[in-house]
């Protein structure tokens, strides 16, 4: 998890003539919410939280903040993906889909069960980017030599 945010400058770099700045700005975004989340993980393990609920009120405004920074970032970049017309048209659309759930479900107090689908959503929209970069690449990719 604590990778993730690379791959979101690795995204942008694939387009980043196309990207622009709202498109950088948007990952970004991205990377601080997963890199924010993972330390929560964290501080929920050291400080032995075995409620969440618990772990999201210790946290307050910052959770929160978290939270609007990941839906802002998602649905900008899924709107620059869909109108520049970059990746395969349904990373695009599976990240904003996912990010508008989250919008959705946060304002109305929904389930869980709609963050963890749309969180499934905005992921799968991720994996799909780096399956076109991978396919798509410029760069070979070797196998390592076994000896």
């Amino acid at each position: 998890m604590a990778l993730i945010p690379f791959s979101m400058f690795d995204i942008f770099a694939f387009y980043n003539e196309r990207g622009g700045f709202i498109f950088l700005a948007a990952l970004a975004l991205i990377a601080y919410s997963f890199i924010y989340f993972s330390g929560i993980a964290i501080y929920g393990i050291l400080e032995l939280y075995s409620d969440y609920g618990l772990l999201i009120k210790r946290l307050g405004i910052m959770y929160k903040l978290h939270g609007i920074f990941l839906i802002i970032g998602g649905l900008a970049a899924a709107i620059q993906m869909i109108r520049k017309k970059m990746f395969y048209s349904v990373s695009g659309f599976f990240i904003g889909i996912g990010s508008f759930i989250c919008l959705i479900t946060g304002l109305l107090g929904l389930s869980e069960t709609g963050l963890v689908a749309a969180t499934f959503l905005r992921n799968a929209g991720f994996v799909i980017c780096g399956f076109y970069m991978f396919k798509n690449s410029k760069i070979p990719f070797h196998a390592p030599e076994t000896g």
